[in-house]
């Protein structure tokens, strides 16, 4: 992008910040018309560059993919960050606690070696306490214009609320329901 703020985008890499930690970042979603990982179907397209070849020249932005793809996540960029090593995942989408969520981002964190989850696609605060012994890790989801601090220990607090954290306390009745699920039948 021509943004002069591209330079600090996470987005597919690891940073290092001032205390040590190691912070990893996904940015974009899941888009069933190139990957959505909780369907049994493979992936239609495995990078960006398989996908521009295959869009047309007149419907490709900057030589590229559609511009509605260039927040899709593909397989590949998923593979890159899953050989990398961090301390915290930021990411769009959130991860199988979420009743929105994949299963895939956790094995990522995983992967990683995360101890903390961090997500905001769905602008949901919910509690997914009770999931982070099974998951293996502490995950959380910003709410909407929300204002979070994550400890060293990997605590979240909660600065500033989100816009709809009050309207949406009722989605906390799913993560409750799921949480006594087998991971498998969870998603």
């Amino acid at each position: 992008m021509d943004s002069k703020l591209s330079a600090n985008n996470i987005d597919g890499r690891v940073v290092v910040l001032p205390d040590g930690r190691r912070l990893a970042g996904l940015a974009g979603v899941f888009r069933a018309s190139v990957w959505y990982p909780s369907l049994p179907t493979p992936p239609n397209f495995r990078n960006r560059t398989e996908h521009a070849k295959a869009t047309p020249r007149q419907d490709r932005w900057r030589d590229g993919v559609h511009l509605r793809h260039w927040s899709t996540i593909y397989p590949d960029e998923l593979d890159k960050i899953a050989d990398l090593r961090a301390d915290i995942l930021v990411g769009h989408c959130p991860g199988g606690y979420h009743s929105h969520g994949f299963e895939i981002i956790d094995d990522l964190a995983r992967s990683i070696g995360a101890s903390v989850t961090l997500h905001g696609h769905e602008h949901d605060s919910l509690d997914s306490s009770d999931r982070w012994a099974q998951q293996g890790f502490k995950s959380y989801g910003a709410g909407l214009r929300s204002i979070m601090s994550i400890d060293m220990a990997g605590i979240a607090t909660v600065i500033v609320p989100g816009e709809l954290d009050e309207q949406r306390n009722y989605r906390q009745k799913y993560i409750d329901v799921f949480k006594d699920l087998p991971p498998e039948e969870s998603t």
